[in-house]
């Protein structure tokens, strides 16, 4: 059975860590290509959604939200979540939240599933077990981001594929 650790942490770890190398494959096609990187953190699927910068910042809020929430501390928040950033600087996010991770022990949070946390989606607030938080919210959310991040690069031109996208999930099955 898989602990509460293994649901949230582990999980959240791959998604970050699977927008990161989506990330290097945006990179390398657009030296290829010869355009500017920034041609693809700016851009959108409509206008009306974020651009793939803030979707990467949305992942890594979700994720360090999640974290303090099992561990009952409060870790650095994502600085001006709306800002469009640099390749680098989106990077260095990913780099910084999973390091958060890393840093959480399985022993801090597993057998604490059932204890209370706030979920706030959007106007929507709510006290629920921690494992419907992650369960309900936080792993689906982080999916979202990941799958939007994905959908712009495709958008975009660059050559990805479904396994680009779940490598780090199945990582060590084949």
């Amino acid at each position: 059975m898989a602990s509460l650790h293994d649901i949230s942490i582990a999980t959240l770890t791959k998604i970050l860590g699977a927008e990161a190398e989506l990330l290097k494959k945006a990179e390398t096609f657009a030296k290829e290509k010869g355009q500017p990187i920034s041609d693809f953190l700016t851009a959108r699927i409509h206008e009306d959604m974020f651009p793939l910068t803030i979707q990467i910042s949305i992942t890594a809020m979700t994720a360090r939200k999640a974290a303090g929430r099992l561990t009952g501390t409060e870790l650095p928040e994502v600085a001006d979540l709306t800002k469009e950033r640099t390749l680098e600087e989106c990077q260095s996010l990913i780099a910084e939240t999973v390091a958060l991770l890393a840093a959480i022990k399985p022993e801090s949070i597993n057998g604490t599933e059932s204890e209370v946390v706030p979920c706030n989606v959007g106007k929507h607030q709510a006290q629920v077990a921690k494992s419907e938080y992650i369960r309900g919210y936080s792993i689906p959310n982080s999916f979202f981001h990941l799958t939007t991040t994905y959908d712009i690069l495709r958008m975009k031109g660059v050559p990805l594929g479904k396994m680009d996208y779940l490598d780090l999930f199945v990582k060590g099955w084949f």
